[in-house]
C-alpha cells in the first residue's frame, strides 16, 4: 500500500502552539471568561496534546486507508494532528449543549485556508457525519504539495547476508520502481498486489515475470 508523509514535518506543533497562543488571547477576553466555549476549547487542546504521536506520518497513513474519509479527521491529518484526538473530542463534547461550543475548535484552526485545497472540504464543514473520497483528497493534496508519496523503493537497510542481485535483476528492479511511480502517480490508492497485477497486464513483455514475482521479489 502507498504512503506517504507531510511535506511540512513541523505542522504538527506548529498547529499546537498557535493553539495554544490564540487559548491564551482568550483567556482575557471578557467575551469568553467562564463561558462553555472557552472550557471545551482548552480541553480539545489538552486532548490534541496527549494523543500528539512523535511521528503523525503514521496516523495519517492508517488514516487514508479507507475509501472515505471523515471531514474533522482529514482537517486533523493535514494539520500533523492525530485524528484519535478529533473522535476522542467528538465523544467528549458530542451533546447537544457543548457540541455548538466545540465549533470554536474549527474555528481556531483557520480552514478557510484548508478550504481552498479540497473542494469538498467546505461543504462538509458543521455537519460531523461528512465524508470526502480517499482517493480524490489524495491526489489534491499530492498536485498542493501538501502530501508526498514515501520512497518504499529506497530501503536504507542492508541484511548484511543478502547475496547481491545480478546485474539484469537491477535493472529490473529499476524499471519496475519507475512503472510503480507512474501507476501510483495516476492512483494512488493502489496496493502491492494491484501494482503486481496492472504490471504483469500492461508490462509482461517488457518484464517477462508474472504477478506472483513481481509481488514477491520487486515490490
Amino acid at each position: 500500500m502507498t504512503k506517504y508523509k507531510l511535506t511540512n514535518k513541523r505542522i504538527g506543533s506548529e498547529t499546537i502552539q498557535m493553539l495554544e497562543d490564540k487559548l491564551l488571547s482568550l483567556i482575557d477576553n471578557t467575551a469568553y471568561v467562564g463561558t462553555d466555549k472557552l472550557s471545551v476549547f482548552k480541553n480539545s487542546i489538552q486532548i490534541i496534546k496527549d494523543y500528539q504521536p512523535y511521528n503523525s506520518n503514521i496516523h495519517l497513513n492508517s488514516a487514508l486507508r479507507h475509501k472515505k474519509i471523515a471531514y474533522g479527521v482529514a482537517i486533523f491529518c493535514i494539520l500533523g494532528l492525530n485524528p484519535d484526538a478529533a473522535t476522542e473530542i467528538g465523544k467528549q463534547h458530542h451533546s447537544t449543549q457543548t457540541r455548538p461550543s466545540n465549533n470554536i475548535l474549527m474555528h481556531m484552526l483557520d480552514t478557510d485556508a484548508i478550504h481552498k485545497l479540497v473542494d469538498d472540504f467546505e461543504k462538509c464543514e458543521g455537519n460531523p457525519k461528512a465524508a470526502l473520497n480517499t482517493a480524490n483528497t489524495i491526489n489534491k493534496l499530492l498536485q498542493e504539495n501538501v502530501l508526498e508519496m514515501l520512497d518504499e523503493t529506497n530501503n536504507s537497510i542492508k541484511i548484511a547476508n543478502t547475496p547481491k542481485r545480478k546485474y539484469s535483476t537491477e535493472k529490473k528492479q529499476e524499471l519496475i520502481n519507475e512503472l510503480v511511480k507512474k501507476e501510483r502517480q495516476k492512483n494512488p490508492t493502489l496496493n502491492k498486489s494491484d501494482i503486481a497485477r496492472l504490471l504483469e497486464a500492461k508490462y509482461l513483455p517488457e518484464l517477462k515475470i508474472g504477478f506472483e514475482q513481481i509481488r514477491k521479489y520487486y515490490l
